[in-house]
């Protein structure tokens, strides 16, 4: 905290709408609380996990309450908000965002905490099958150019020019991206490809794969730079499915990695380790495709979604069917190698 020149650290936590939410500490109170051995003595409603964009809540929930929110450290990594610090400009902020379970209390865990249960899920595969799982997440988004006087975005699209002049990298939004991928890297989030994609401001940037949890943390952090970065440099970053309606839609891809993890009980010849691992790579594709429609409620959660798959002609690799291939685009799972 104290070499990365850090003066507020972000808490933060996703919610059951995807959504973001976070308290902001001065660098003061944290260190304070560590220095005496002790996590920032923080609570937040147990409403939390009910209350939807618009603030009001669900009908089941519950008003009285209070949930630890538990810092895991391992997961810091240093935003800035106003941009990164040059020669001329030492004083830039920087802040630790972190993300956070929230607990019942120090000892117990609240089972509906999202980050919890993707971790004693993970505890679960490790342990009753003997593998382990890394991700390594795609991201698409479309940065769309918007006033920040009325805070619209623009209308008109293809006013920005020509295809090849909002998609080359030659072009005036090279700059934006090419800041994103600094940040990301020098947040700790390694990038293996960034490039522009199918419609107009619509770019990709393809992350390494790292352990399941890890992972998902990572996710978050990059979109949050991708989102401030592009803001400074007058774009408003979305990744909603299908933000103009006569053109492709943006999807969210993840890559799999199931790989052996062999425990006393699972320390065998290395021919006998990759059929075992093989076979359970068997069984978690016929599981994901025998519950890939059930799916849908959480990969497709808005009409937008559906909009994105109708579109005839602009969506041509969707993947509308319940299959497995290896080089189809319209296959929704693919399987890359053994």
């Amino acid at each position: 905290l104290k070499s990365n020149n850090i003066k507020f650290v972000r808490l933060q936590w996703v919610d059951y709408i995807n959504m973001m939410r976070l308290r902001i500490l001065p660098i003061s109170q944290v260190l304070k609380a560590l220095e005496k051995g002790k996590e920032p003595d923080l609570k937040v409603t147990a409403a939390v996990f009910s209350v939807l964009a618009n603030n009001s809540a669900t009908k089941k929930a519950k008003h009285g309450g209070v949930r630890l929110v538990q810092p895991a450290w391992d997961s810091l990594r240093p935003l800035w908000p106003n941009g990164r610090p040059t020669k001329q400009d030492t004083d830039t902020i920087v802040h630790g965002a972190v993300m956070c379970d929230l607990r019942v209390d120090g000892e117990t865990e609240w089972e509906v905490d999202p980050r919890s249960l993707l971790r004693r899920k993970l505890e679960t595969l490790k342990e009753e099958y003997g593998v382990s799982l890394r991700l390594g997440f795609e991201i698409e988004v479309v940065l769309l150019p918007w006033d920040k006087t009325t805070g619209r975005v623009s209308k008109e699209t293809r006013s920005w020019g020509s295809r090849q002049a909002t998609h080359s990298w030659s072009s005036a939004i090279s700059r934006c991206m090419e800041e994103i991928s600094i940040q990301l890297e020098e947040s700790g989030i390694e990038i293996l490809v960034l490039h522009p994609e199918a419609t107009y401001g619509q770019f990709e940037f393809v992350l390494g794969a790292v352990e399941a949890l890890e992972s998902v943390d990572k996710l978050y952090h990059a979109r949050q730079i991708i989102e401030i970065v592009a803001n400074q440099y007058g774009y408003r970053a979305t990744l909603h499915p299908k933000p103009l309606k006569d053109e492709t839609g943006t999807g969210a891809h993840v890559h799999f990695s199931l790989y052996s993890t062999p425990s006393s009980e699972h320390d065998v010849a290395e021919q006998e380790e990759f059929e075992r691992v093989r076979k359970v790579e068997s069984f978690f594709v016929e599981g994901l495709l025998e519950h890939l429609q059930a799916f849908v409620a959480l990969c497709l959660p808005t009409l937008a979604s559906y909009g994105r798959f109708a579109a005839e002609g602009l969506n041509w690799s969707s993947s509308q069917w319940v299959c497995w291939g290896s080089d189809n685009k319209d296959a929704p799972l693919r399987m890359v190698e053994p």
